[in-house]
């Protein structure tokens, strides 16, 4: 951008920098892919390490790992002295196998080959409703996972990653009455329903999911012998007799019509005196940006759902004979919607 005169705008060169590094912030991502899929951040919590060690303990080149290196510090994961010895810091120890928090499968997930596919698709995805894996793949993204347990595997672990905060934000959060049956709809390996059990002895819990995500989860030594687990498709139904019922990241993976289906099936499972949870990304107006934005563009790549407002979810509610009594914020961009039969 220039004056009449052919003279820069103040201000145009740290433009130019900030748009650049916003459009090729994807070899960014790569750069931390890279360092989580080689186990750097594990090498790393056993101490300051010069870059010549950590290449010679992961087998790459020297000088190509520096620029990896390089792209991570300015990221947040790592420090770099002048004596090139790499240091990790708090968030750098989110990436190890063993941290009792780790956020390492989720960053493998989002490394996925198929992943990127689809990314590079978000062009053509504007131009139609049919999400990019549908179009590249000939298949639905859960079919894909029917298909593939070796892909389906990543993915659960993935979950399991990222719920280990929102689980925890939830328990603060919230309190479920005492001798309450709970039941998690599409639950996954159990790990949600099992910390909820762990929080109040007086509870009883059912596992809720398709047959192959069930019979994973019965080997969850967490909630063995403890919940009882049903296979099914929350298309067809939802069990009844349920005190609490849980919809974990699920509605956002459908569109309007798809959600509205399970919420009725919710509503025909429940009884007057039964809530229902759902622990979702909360959009706010359009205008707005949150840091959510990646999981709704992940969404909107892979599946037929999107991430919706509130004044959305209320519009699902009341077409599904529900209502929303009240909405907690409960982890960051997360919030839990708690909801009732309407009158």
């Amino acid at each position: 951008m220039t004056e009449s005169g052919g003279a820069l705008v103040p201000g145009t060169a740290e433009n130019v920098a900030r748009l650049l590094d916003a459009a090729a912030r994807f070899f960014t991502s790569q750069a931390i892919f890279a360092f989580t899929r080689l186990g750097l951040a594990d090498i790393l919590a056993q101490g300051n390490t010069p870059i010549i060690n950590l290449a010679s303990a992961t087998g790459t080149h020297e000088q190509s790992l520096s620029r990896v290196l390089r792209a991570v510090a300015h990221s947040g994961l790592v420090t770099i002295d002048p004596n090139a010895t790499v240091s990790l810091t708090d968030m750098g120890h989110l990436l190890r196998i063993d941290h009792p928090m780790s956020l390492r499968p989720l960053v493998i997930y989002l490394a996925e080959d198929w992943m990127w596919h689809c990314a590079s698709d978000m062009e053509a995805s504007l131009k139609t409703e049919v999400p990019a894996f549908d179009r590249r793949y000939q298949q639905s993204l859960f079919e894909f996972f029917e298909a593939r347990k070796d892909r389906a595997l990543i993915f659960d672990e993935a979950m399991t990653a990222s719920s280990r905060y929102t689980n925890a934000a939830f328990l603060d959060a919230y309190r479920i009455p005492d001798h309450s049956r709970v039941i998690d709809i599409g639950g996954g390996q159990g790990n949600f329903i099992s910390e909820i059990l762990e929080s109040n002895t007086t509870l009883s819990g059912t596992l809720f999911d398709l047959p192959r995500v069930i019979q994973s989860a019965r080997t969850n030594d967490a909630i063995s012998g403890r919940c009882e687990f049903i296979e099914g498709n929350f298309f067809d139904r939802v069990p009844s007799g349920g005190d609490i019922y849980i919809l974990r990241g699920v509605i956002h993976d459908w569109n309007d019509e798809d959600a509205v289906a399970i919420l009725k099936n919710c509503r025909s499972a429940m009884t007057r005196r039964s809530k229902l949870l759902i622990l979702e990304t909360m959009a706010p107006p359009i205008e707005h940006y949150f840091p959510g934005q990646f999981i709704d563009f992940q969404i909107f790549l892979l599946t037929p759902g999107r991430e919706r407002t509130e004044a959305e979810f209320r519009s699902l509610l009341a077409a599904s004979g529900l209502k929303l009594r009240q909405v907690l914020p409960i982890f960051s961009f997360f919030a839990l919607l708690e909801i009732c039969i309407s009158d």
